[in-house]
């Protein structure tokens, strides 16, 4: 299959997502004087997970989740016993994390000499593009498609459209979606008609023909690049 986009995801696919959020989680904690321990971080990732997936199956809108987020955060632990600072605290120190996962660079600098990049990802929109500019990444993409911009998730077809339109390609078949969500990035982008890579260090079982998996950026680079 030859293609001229590549779409890519950036947590879990470019960047450590785990990594990024210990950082900001930690920085935040100091910014309000108190300590990051196992089960305030606990408490954080059983809220975050349960609002990205009411996200992913369309229960709630992609600019109401980081307020939300901080709400029911500071309901249960009160670090600031305010969501809007909590919330400014920590989408700052998000922002700015950048925990690059290996081959990632070395993979988008060869690839950005053979397709089109595009970011795909669910989340807010300034603190994707500051992560993408804080890990060097920004200049290998031409297009940075995200949820809150948009106004939709992945796996909705109204972000894989609104990405096609933004970057006025017609053939969808032409695009390659990689990204480490089997419902979100894989199934999405089938469902729109795009070719899709799973970004799988645990491996998997590929069931269509427009689909592959790789394990690591490695893998992807001969699968994809060669």
């Amino acid at each position: 299959m030859e293609y001229d986009w590549l779409f890519i995801d950036i947590d879990d696919t470019l960047l450590d997502f785990k990594a990024c959020e210990a950082m900001a989680l930690t920085a935040t904690a100091q910014d309000a004087q108190c300590e990051l321990t196992e089960e305030t971080y606990d408490i954080y990732k059983t809220i975050n997970d349960g609002l990205w997936a009411a996200l992913e199956a369309g229960k709630i809108q992609p600019k109401e989740l980081p307020l939300e987020r901080a709400c029911q955060f500071e309901k249960a632990v009160g670090w600031f016993h305010s969501p809007e600072l909590f919330n400014q605290s920590y989408l700052t120190h998000l922002s700015q994390s950048n925990a690059v996962l290996p081959g990632a660079l070395d993979f988008l600098e060869k690839a950005s000499q053979l397709f089109s990049l595009a970011v795909a990802s669910n989340g807010i929109g300034d603190v994707q593009r500051g992560r993408l500019k804080a890990s060097g990444m920004d200049k290998f993409f031409q297009l940075v498609v995200v949820s809150e911009d948009v106004g939709a998730a992945k796996p909705s077809p109204v972000f894989f459209h609104q990405a096609l339109k933004m970057g006025k390609i017609s053939d969808p078949e032409t695009v390659l979606m990689i990204g480490d969500k089997r419902t979100a990035d894989v199934q999405g982008a089938l469902n729109c008609g795009l070719c899709a890579c799973w970004f799988s260090p645990q491996g998997g079982d590929v069931d269509d023909s427009r689909m592959m998996i790789v394990r690591d950026w490695q893998e992807a680079t001969k699968q994809i690049l060669f």
